[in-house]
């Protein structure tokens, strides 16, 4: 049974350069997979030589991204970034939500922290 995961960061750089950093496939590779390609609406990423394919299935511009897997251990369950701006802070906030095992939500949490923080590295934040 899956369960949804949802983590807030708070990031230093504007929703436009981040969305890039979500979305584009050369950016992706930077900090969240090994490798990441694109063919249309399908990304491939690839771990430790172990490749899983998600599928584009919205985005809005400089404000959300989401996604589906369609193989692996994972297959149909989805995973997004959603970029918040509070204008009268002019702080920048990365939500993730992702749909994890309720048995794993532990582990995905201290994966994703790993992620973000290489993220925020890439990024100088």
């Amino acid at each position: 049974m899956n369960s949804t995961l949802e983590l807030e960061y708070l990031v230093r750089s504007s929703p436009k350069i981040l969305f890039k950093f979500l979305s584009n496939p050369e950016s992706l590779q930077e900090w969240f997979a090994d490798e990441v390609n694109k063919d249309q609406n399908v990304y491939s990423f690839e771990w430790d030589g172990e490749e899983e394919q998600a599928e584009l299935l919205d985005f809005k511009d400089a404000e959300y991204i989401r996604f589906q897997w369609i193989n692996g251990e994972r297959v149909g369950a989805g995973f997004g970034f959603r970029i918040e701006k509070d204008d009268l802070t002019g702080g920048v906030a990365l939500w993730i939500n992702d749909e994890v095992p309720e048995e794993k939500i532990q582990e995905y949490t201290l994966i994703w922290n790993a992620q973000i923080e290489a993220l925020m590295k890439v990024l100088g934040s």
